[in-house]
């Protein structure tokens, strides 16, 4: 959810050694890259890589994520830092940090309880941050607020359930990808999209933009 040709938050499941050295370089050279759980699992061919997550990506993220454990629908695990407050889903990463620092830690009663959750490393003129584990919305704001505000970026406020992407075609030209991940309608009122063409009818994008149910839309910025 922010502008500008600084890095987005991604999980890179499949990661080879062309993706990870393309990585090594954006982020030592001044990039900011955001992943986490699930990255570097798998490599180019769709195998799982020996020696423990995130694989190719070891180096550039300064982990070692020995496991990972699925937490518990009823009660979700704890993770609390300097500016985060939250709780994770689904999985909890266990870290061993080789070299990043720490910016939050689970807590609760399991067993990774005092595991690092949150990290960063500096790799060269850049950072590289590591998500351990699916932070609720509350948490998952308080962590990106602090590197928006870093980086200079302008965040943009989507509806509940709506995600936007903006990517960069090889000649340059902008697509914002709009998702409608919800069974109602949406609508998104952002200026930043004014004078965009719709890809999908054509139609040029001059105030809301309406989503039907699980709708897509791509929109060509220029």
């Amino acid at each position: 959810r922010a502008q500008g040709e600084q890095p987005y938050q991604s999980v890179v499941p499949l990661t080879g050694a062309t993706v990870a050295e393309t990585l090594e370089s954006y982020v030592s050279e001044g990039g900011s890259f955001i992943t986490g759980y699930m990255a570097g699992i798998h490599d180019e061919h769709d195998l799982v890589m020996p020696g423990g997550y995130p694989g190719k990506l070891r180096d550039l993220m300064g982990v070692w994520v020995e496991e990972m454990t699925r937490s518990r629908r009823t009660k979700p695990c704890e993770v609390h830092g300097d500016a985060v407050d939250a709780k994770g889903e689904i999985v909890a990463s266990i870290i061993h940090r080789e070299g990043a620092r720490r910016l939050a830690t689970y807590g609760g009663d399991e067993f990774y309880a005092g595991h690092s959750a949150l990290t960063v490393n500096t790799y060269g003129k850049g950072k590289a941050y590591f998500v351990g584990t699916p932070l609720d919305e509350t948490g998952m704001g308080a962590f990106m607020a602090p590197i928006i505000k870093e980086l200079g970026l302008k965040p943009l406020d989507t509806p509940e359930d709506v995600s936007l992407s903006v990517r960069y075609g090889d000649d340059g030209v902008r697509y914002a990808f709009l998702i409608n991940n919800s069974e109602s309608d949406k609508r998104l009122c952002l200026d930043e999209l004014n004078g965009g063409v719709e890809l999908l009818t054509g139609h040029v994008v001059d105030g809301p933009v309406e989503l039907k149910p699980y709708g897509v839309n791509v929109i060509e910025l220029g």
